[in-house]
């Protein structure tokens, strides 16, 4: 059966740049770490991002992510919002 948003949906061409992917990922990641209460910084977030652009032998860096750490942070910290919402694993 056929719903009308099935038929926008599939009528739009979706192209999502692979920096958004990566921005939200690194809000999930940070929105994770809060839930769980673990303390892990947006710069260690981001050098998990620089650790697979080194493995993937593309830069030392991921050029996705800007240098600015008051960007890097703002950047992540929208996304984490984005996923508040979003149920997470709980320690047992």
């Amino acid at each position: 059966e056929c719903t009308e948003a099935t038929r926008i949906a599939t009528d739009l061409p979706v192209v999502i740049p692979p920096r958004n992917v990566k921005y939200a990922i690194a809000g999930l990641i940070s929105h994770i770490a809060l839930s769980l209460g673990e303390d892990l910084t947006k710069t260690e977030i981001r050098g998990l991002f620089d650790a697979l652009s080194q493995e993937q032998q593309e830069s030392e860096r991921d050029s996705d992510f800007p240098e600015a750490a008051d960007e890097l942070n703002k950047i992540i910290d929208q996304e984490c919002r984005f996923w508040s919402g979003a149920p997470v694993p709980r320690e047992q």
